[in-house]
């Protein structure tokens, strides 16, 4: 029974050590650069909404999310760090969506250093409101230039 115990103490340990926060201190000090992916040469990399959180559509609330991260030379995205939100769930779709852009489809050597920039998700429920991205950018507490609309459902629980 010891010898279980032990095991699972080390599989354990190595499964923590393995995990990477992915953050690197080095990247603290750069300066954000507001709307770098709008630029013709980030035009290859495909980008795409986050999901709509499911409670957040129940309740039929919208919200927005502005999320800070860094892109290095080899397009590893790191860093990642919610910036501006009203309302966690909507800074948690956001931090995911990023990981899973294309970012391997973009030119090898377009970098030669370390990026920090910028991306805000609007989240909103048409019923009621304009969901165009001029009518939401001067509504909403988030900030940033490079923006992207998340247009959801309400989902009506009966």
């Amino acid at each position: 029974m010891k010898n279980i115990s032990i095991i699972l103490f080390v599989i354990a340990v190595a499964g923590c050590s393995s995990t990477s926060s992915q953050y690197n201190s080095a990247y603290d000090s750069l300066p954000v650069t507001d709307n770098l992916l709008a630029s013709q040469q980030w035009s290859g990399l495909k980008r795409f909404a986050p999901m709509y959180p499911v409670d957040q559509a129940k309740k039929g609330q919208s919200g927005c999310a502005t999320v800070e991260y860094v892109i290095t030379p080899d397009y590893q995205i790191t860093n990642i760090k919610i910036v501006d939100t009203d309302g966690k769930t909507f800074g948690k779709e956001a931090e995911k969506v990023i990981q899973r852009w294309h970012w391997e489809d973009l030119n090898k050597g377009m970098l030669t250093q370390a990026i920090k920039t910028q991306t805000r998700f609007e989240f909103c429920l048409p019923d009621d409101k304009d969901c165009s991205t001029s009518s939401l950018v001067p509504s909403t507490e988030c900030r940033g230039g490079d923006v992207i609309t998340v247009v959801g459902s309400i989902i009506r629980v009966e």
